[in-house]
């Protein structure tokens, strides 16, 4: 592997680097050439930072031929006009720099691989016996002793220790005997907290005692949040937090059903009402898709939850009382 010798005498510039370096194309030769640049301590950076210097210049990229930097990211340097360093000379030739008295012949010693034997141990202190040999034979210089696999080491689960402030709050049980805060509810408990410390530790023992279900706190707090804008708290079902499809009616659609209901002095009720409604707002905004007119149990009565909460009482119709008119 054939180096020249620096121009200052101790290290390449950027210039004489890529020179030197792009004797050789892409691969082993390139490689090892940096690396001979590196042994001879030329180059005070590691392979990979001329890699992607050269990658840089091949790429049409003005490079400045400055001092190298050593490190951790590049510093941004502002040179004033009359400092300011030449690019590098992406013209510049090996035979531009080769004066013939200046070659070094550097020789790259070759890593030989090591073998890999799989699941044997070689024996190679002592004489030992081989259990096959017939006696009066020589003793064996060595042996394979075969050695049982190291089982893979199973990382433990980290188990999350909960603090003993958490465990110790006082926070009052749900009402009406339930395991679960309605969301209103939720809101009202929380109010009787000071904000900041004692609200987060408030939420993180509801969630330990399962009165808010599997929400995550961060679901808690925008929903404290919501309530502090003044913005309607309905008691829909909690949710897990992952993130699910859109909702499937938009809150000014809702207010359009709550208008209509009123101007045509509609009456709902149940379930099934709400599920018509939905079905007419979707089929007026252009869905034909039956799977996307196709909603859960569980999605139709958050709707009907909140209809509910938005008419008053006279808007909600047992069916008893139709049996009765009718008779």
């Amino acid at each position: 592997m054939t180096l020249l010798q620096p121009r200052n005498g101790s290290t390449y510039t950027k210039s004489e680097a890529i020179t030197i370096a792009r004797q050789h194309k892409h691969g082993k030769g390139r490689r090892q050439i940096i690396q001979a640049m590196i042994q001879k301590e030329f180059i005070p950076v590691n392979q990979r930072s001329l890699d992607r210097l050269i990658k840089k210049v091949e790429d049409g990229e003005i490079m400045l031929d400055d001092e190298w930097h050593v490190g951790v990211g590049r510093p941004s340097i502002t040179y004033p006009s009359h400092m300011k360093p030449k690019p590098i000379d992406c013209n510049l030739t090996f035979d531009d720099l080769d004066t013939g008295d200046n070659r070094i012949v550097v020789e790259i010693e070759n890593k030989k691989k090591r073998q890999k034997v799989d699941d044997e141990e070689v024996v190679m202190d002592g004489e030992v016996d081989d259990d096959n040999s017939v006696e009066g034979d020589a003793k064996q210089p060595y042996r394979y002793a075969t050695s049982e696999k190291t089982p893979p080491l199973v990382p433990k689960k980290k188990k999350w220790d909960v603090n003993p402030k958490v465990v110790a709050f006082e926070i009052p049980p749900p009402r009406d005997g339930s395991k679960l805060y309605k969301k209103t509810e939720f809101v009202e408990v929380i109010k009787t907290f000071v904000p900041s410390n004692q609200h987060h530790i408030a939420m993180r023992a509801m969630m330990h005692r399962g009165y808010v279900g599997s929400t995550p706190k961060r679901s808690l707090k925008a929903l404290w949040e919501k309530a502090e804008k003044g913005e309607p708290i309905y008691d829909t079902e909690w949710t897990s937090g992952r993130r699910g499809r859109p909702p499937i009616v938009s809150p000014d659609e809702i207010n359009d059903i709550v208008e209509r209901i009123k101007q045509e002095d509609l009456r709902i009720h149940d379930v099934n009402d709400v599920n018509q409604l939905l079905v007419q707002v979707l089929l007026k905004r252009g869905v034909v898709d039956e799977t996307k007119l196709t909603m859960s149990d569980k999605t139709v009565a958050d709707y009907f939850t909140v209809l509910k909460s938005k008419l008053s009482p006279m808007y909600w119709k047992k069916l008893d009382d139709d049996d009765d008119d009718g008779e």
